[in-house]
């Protein structure tokens, strides 16, 4: 090869690794801010949530204090299931696990799962039920949008792995 194909290579080379570091920074330091400050995180779905349903201060309000009222409802309901999951790998991991064992975890997991998913959904129905019918489109389409990207539904939470 010539010298100047040699140093196209290394420029295109250069940029395309830089442009990975960017982009991994840019993931790494969003993360590490969410973990900082989880708060402004929420409110900043809630600011995006608002400008996207062109919603009035008092429907904002109202949104606010009905997902604060939720996390209060869910919260505990989490905690369980985060620790049922981490007693169903544990179990798996031992090496020891009986199938009636992991099928009596699962039937505890199965119900909380339930409730979850139910509180989550008449919050966002009753959310809806305040507002417009454009804006009501507008929040089924972010809903729909939002549960199709998570693995496994709206409350699904793997077990916290330490890595």
């Amino acid at each position: 090869m010539n010298k100047k194909a040699v140093i196209v290579l290394m420029i295109i080379s250069l940029g395309f690794n830089a442009g990975v570091l960017v982009t991994m920074g840019h993931h790494w330091l969003r993360h590490r801010a969410f973990e900082r400050h989880p708060a402004t995180e929420i409110e900043r779905h809630q600011k995006r949530m608002q400008k996207m349903l062109q919603l009035t201060e008092p429907q904002a309000q109202k949104m606010h204090a009905d997902w604060e009222a939720m996390q209060k409802m869910i919260e505990p309901v989490k905690l369980k299931l985060e620790e049922k999951r981490a007693a169903l790998f544990s179990l798996i991991d031992s090496g020891t696990a009986d199938v009636a064992a992991i099928d009596r975890i699962i039937g505890e997991i199965a119900p909380l799962q339930i409730q979850l998913e139910k509180t989550i959904f008449e919050h966002s129905l009753a959310f809806s039920k305040t507002l417009t019918a454009d804006q009501r489109l507008r929040f089924k389409a972010v809903f729909q949008k939002n549960a199709k990207r998570m693995p496994h539904g709206p409350g699904f939470m793997p077990p916290k792995m330490d890595y």
